[in-house]
């Protein structure tokens, strides 16, 4: 898989915030592209340790996966130098509606760097080496081990979602067996946070211990006999905890705001955290994150070019923040950045209000989508002060 997107100077400068004369300078990142390749092999059936559970007997159905993925990719703010993961997965479909996915053991390293320009915007705003020291931790090598469960409840069509119930719940937690690794075998009875580089890297490699929960609820309401009205509503909600010696979070396990199936209105990853403008912040990502999406569908052709027309209003709202872990930084610092953070007094202040319209052509097989969003609320702005409107196109329904 891949994809390749070319900016322009003025598209740079807009969606990476920085200044004409830094934007320039992103070389690299004019061409952003994104490569992975993945192997699987799979089983219809639950390999070890779970070959002699009922679940072979008694569920509708069962697979065991493995797989590996490799990746490398440009982005505006920072490269991935290589994303290397390894995946043991069953996946237990109870019933027609119920489904379980245990993902045994998945293990990962990921090698970032950061672009100049983007630690360089960050100095002249902040003037503050800590802050920028704090922002470069993003990109150490890190070893990640995840065990995780998910449990899915369904009785949605994946392409019409015109009725019906949609829910899942996941619980990961991630690190421990790096943890057990360094604890007991490579630095006995202490415990280093990093393990050695075995030659992938010159330095050693960070891991991290963290809780990760999310909760997705989606319905799907018809407002007529006929199907040719459907009211939609997801709320989403997210929280990543650290422990241990490390409090750090890989990048690519955080959460993120903004998207054409996210919160439109903003560029992919570009809201948050908090009401931090998007080229001051030090650390991309946060560890809380709440999501409401509501629209109202309706037919108004039926059977043109052999697909249903739909009309669509939508409104939304969400953001993520950086959430309760002892970020190491000096109270200087830490009243810079206070604006990313997770306040339970105040953090509905920092909600924007989406709202517009769109179409739908809705095809047996496919359906486009075409999207008009507004901020009626801008984070940073306030009510009514940005009537930019922002095009979205996607292929199939946001939510």
């Amino acid at each position: 898989n891949g994809s390749f997107e070319l900016l322009t100077d003025n598209s740079l400068t807009r969606l990476s915030g920085l200044t004409d004369s830094l934007s320039s300078r992103l070389v690299d990142s004019r061409i952003l592209r994104s490569l992975e390749t993945s192997v699987n092999y799979s089983i219809p059936k639950l390999g070890f340790p779970l070959k002699n559970s009922r679940w072979n007997d008694d569920a509708f159905s069962t697979k065991t996966e493995y797989a590996i993925t490799h990746t490398v990719a440009n982005q505006i703010f920072f490269d991935i130098n290589l994303e290397l993961r390894f995946n043991w997965r069953f996946e237990i479909q109870h019933n027609a509606r119920k489904s379980s996915f245990i993902d045994f053991l998945e293990l990962e390293w990921l090698d970032t760097t950061p672009q100049a320009a983007y630690l360089e915007q960050l100095e002249r705003i902040y003037q503050d080496p800590i802050l920028v020291g704090f922002a470069r931790e993003d990109f150490r090598p890190q070893f990640t081990s995840i065990v995780r469960y998910r449990y899915r409840y369904s009785t949605i069509d994946p392409i019409k979602r015109d009725q019906g119930l949609f829910q899942e719940y996941s619980l990961a937690i991630a690190g421990n067996l790096p943890f057990l690794l360094d604890r007991y075998l490579i630095t006995p009875n202490q415990v280093e946070s990093s393990l050695p580089a075995l030659g992938i890297s010159g330095n050693r490699i960070e891991y991290a211990q963290f809780l990760k929960m999310t909760a997705d609820f989606r319905r799907y309401v018809p407002m007529d006999v006929d199907n040719e009205s459907i009211w939609a509503t997801r709320f989403f909600a997210g929280f990543i905890h650290p422990y241990g010696k490390n409090s750090d979070v890989p990048i690519n396990r955080r959460f993120f705001a903004g998207g054409n199936n996210d919160i439109r209105s903003y560029n992919v990853f570009r809201l948050g955290p908090g009401s931090l403008p998007s080229n001051q912040v030090p650390r991309n990502g946060g560890e809380i994150k709440l999501m409401l999406q509501t629209e109202v569908r309706q037919r108004f052709i039926s059977n043109f070019m052999a697909a249903d027309w739909y009309s669509v209003l939508f409104a939304e709202t969400g953001n993520i923040w950086y959430g309760f872990r002892d970020l190491n930084l000096p109270d200087a610092q830490l009243e810079l950045i206070r604006d990313g953070q997770f306040d339970p007094s105040r953090f509905y202040r920092q909600l924007p209000l989406i709202g517009g319209y769109g179409l739908r052509l809705d095809w047996d097989f496919v359906i486009l989508r075409l999207d008009l969003a507004f901020r009626f609320r801008d984070v940073q702005q306030g009510w009514f002060n940005n009537s930019k409107p922002f095009f979205a196109f996607g292929i199939g329904h946001s939510f």
